[in-house]
């Protein structure tokens, strides 16, 4: 069980990161559906972007890993573990894209929190 956690976190964790770096491309790349005739040349931005690229890859890395953990916990175990995510990307937002971290967002992931906790002891 404690290497499907460390898979699940690790997963997870990829996939943060992930979205935030394809966060950090698109704030470079900009909108790619307004207007809608330039959706093709901003396409064409989305495709070459390295963070957007690399984004893509570790979500690949990350599905192999998501895989093992379904294939060795139970659902009702392994899916709430992906609330994770929300306090990886709250850090994250935080101290790589610069977002704010808000009260209302600190008290969002706390009830997050003990709703996992909530789940995993029922």
């Amino acid at each position: 069980m404690a290497t499907a956690i460390g898979l699940a976190t690790a997963s997870i964790l990829a996939t943060t990161i992930a979205q935030a770096m394809i966060r950090h491309g698109m704030i470079r790349v900009g909108s790619v559906l307004f207007p809608i005739d330039e959706l093709f040349k901003s396409m064409q931005k989305v495709i070459v972007d390295p963070f957007i690229i690399g984004g893509f890859v570790l979500i690949a890395l990350a599905v192999p890993m998501w895989l093992e953990v379904l294939a060795r916990l139970p659902l009702s175990v392994a899916y709430p573990l992906i609330s994770i995510g929300f306090i990886f990307t709250l850090v994250i937002g935080a101290l790589v894209l610069k977002e704010p971290v808000t009260p209302m967002k600190l008290a969002g992931v706390v009830i997050i929190i003990l709703g996992v906790v909530t789940l995993s002891k029922g």
